[in-house]
């Protein structure tokens, strides 16, 4: 699970490190602090905020979160879903973790929909890795430490999460031939958003006769 401390989201979000104090004291940004008084950002406490402060995401600094790639940044900024599974790709394959995870953090800390990130790059992440290890290209420890990356970076999504009170019941589950468990995750994040308070904005959802599709 990534974390982020003080000095690096004031970086990330282009603001003082003052104001970040600022914010957590008066509750405008959640955090969780450390029994040293030390303040730890998760994803979901920058997401909320942003999701609430959209004036903010304008100013996200993607520099401060993937580095001096420049070809990479400038995909996230164009959509340009192609360069970013290929560069996903070789990230996972090679086991770089923190590679992958900060491209995905930065899309969805630009305010890319979590049904886009699944739909439009995740899932063909998915088909790619496996249409190589079917073709050889990859080993079977490739396809598999992949996966277990994508896999941590699905789990962490609902972290912290606080589903608020409603009469509706959700399940989850998979098929027996289904060869993967990870459309499982990324379905209990949707539906986690869909049960956080204030969570799910128009722009995250769709309305079909009266269900709200995110």
């Amino acid at each position: 699970m990534i974390t982020y401390n003080s000095n690096q989201v004031a970086e990330i979000i282009g603001v003082n490190v003052s104001t970040i104090k600022r914010w957590t004291d008066s509750g405008k940004l959640s955090c969780q602090q450390t029994h040293g008084g030390h303040r730890k950002f998760h994803l979901n406490h920058l997401r909320e905020f942003l999701r609430k402060n959209k004036k903010h995401s304008s100013n996200i600094k993607l520099g401060s979160l993937i580095g001096k790639n420049k070809k990479v940044i400038d995909a996230i900024e164009s959509n340009d879903t192609k360069i970013i599974i290929d560069y996903l790709y070789r990230s996972t394959i090679s086991g770089n973790e923190s590679r992958f995870l900060a491209v995905n953090n930065s899309l969805i800390l630009k305010g890319y929909p979590l049904y886009f990130i699944f739909d439009d790059i995740v899932n063909p992440l998915l088909s790619k890795i496996g249409t190589s290890w079917e073709k050889g290209k990859i080993s079977i420890s490739q396809e598999h430490l992949a996966t277990v990356i994508i896999r941590k970076f699905l789990s962490n999504l609902n972290f912290d999460f606080v589903p608020k009170k409603s009469k509706q019941i959700s399940f989850c589950f998979t098929l027996p031939d289904d060869s993967h468990d990870l459309p499982l995750y990324m379905a209990e994040s949707i539906i986690c958003l869909l049960y956080t308070s204030d969570a799910a904005d128009e722009e995250d959802s769709v309305d079909l006769g009266g269900r709200r599709i995110i």
